[in-house]
């Protein structure tokens, strides 16, 4: 009687290992391409956009946000999120306006969403709008490592603003001062000179820059402090004063 019942115990361990595995197997190619099917290319554009202008770096990737992490950009797969945002033309073009014209999420510069009025298109904010719409499933796109300062240049999207490393950024249209309608290069002849101190680049990298008081439509330079990592700010500090060129 207790052979039977230890080999009937044996049994239902090796059956719920079994079960286990097979839930955590990886998914194979051929599945993926039938899920990604499923989706129409805007929810695929959007997608890649969500992970190449860094907005899974605030917002996690599902969108779970501050779900997992406290000090990240907010659920946008929550109930709180969905009732403010109910399914709806209506309330897909306010969504739309919110990337569009950015939000000051927290005050003193913390996790601010900033403004992508300038840099991405109406349509290809659109298709970000698409792809929250659609739950922001796994659609395999790759995301950027964060290990040298390079990747996290990358990762944090500073790319989309500022271009890479010493070629100057791209036109600010809303800025109502002529000296923040470009946004500044980073890097290259003179920046040492202009920010004086590696302290001086990470106090900016850590609270961020307003301009024109966090105006509707002007880009403004995020705070990276509560959401980047402090191994993360400090390896994107030195990429940045070391690769000025002087």
């Amino acid at each position: 009687m207790k052979l039977r019942r230890g080999l009937q115990v044996s049994l239902l361990l090796l059956f719920v290992i079994i079960v286990a595995a097979c839930a955590q197997r990886a998914v194979p190619d051929g599945e993926l391409e039938a899920a990604r099917g499923q989706y129409s290319p805007e929810v695929k554009n959007g997608a890649w956009l969500y992970v190449d202008f860094g907005c899974v770096r605030c917002h996690g990737l599902g969108g779970r946000g501050r779900d997992l992490l406290p000090a990240s950009g907010p659920s946008l797969v929550s109930a709180e999120f969905k009732k403010t945002f109910p399914k709806g033309a209506e309330f897909d073009g306010a969504l739309l306006q919110m990337i569009k014209n950015g939000a000051i999420i927290e005050k003193d510069g913390v996790a601010s969403m900033p403004a992508w009025n300038s840099i991405l298109s109406d349509e290809e904010i659109g298709d970000i709008v698409a792809y929250i719409r659609a739950g922001l499933p796994n659609l395999n796109v790759p995301v950027s490592g964060t290990r040298t300062g390079q990747e996290i240049y990358t990762s944090f999207a500073c790319t989309k603003c500022h271009g890479p490393l010493g070629t100057g950024g791209i036109r600010n249209q809303a800025a109502s001062s002529p000296s923040h309608q470009i946004i500044p290069k980073i890097g290259g002849p003179g920046f040492k000179q202009k920010f004086g101190s590696r302290e001086m680049v990470r106090s900016v990298v850590l609270h961020g820059r307003l301009v024109d008081q966090g105006r509707p439509g002007v880009v403004y330079m995020p705070a990276w402090g509560k959401i980047g990592t402090a191994a993360e700010i400090d390896i994107l500090v030195e990429y940045i004063w070391n690769s000025s060129g002087e």
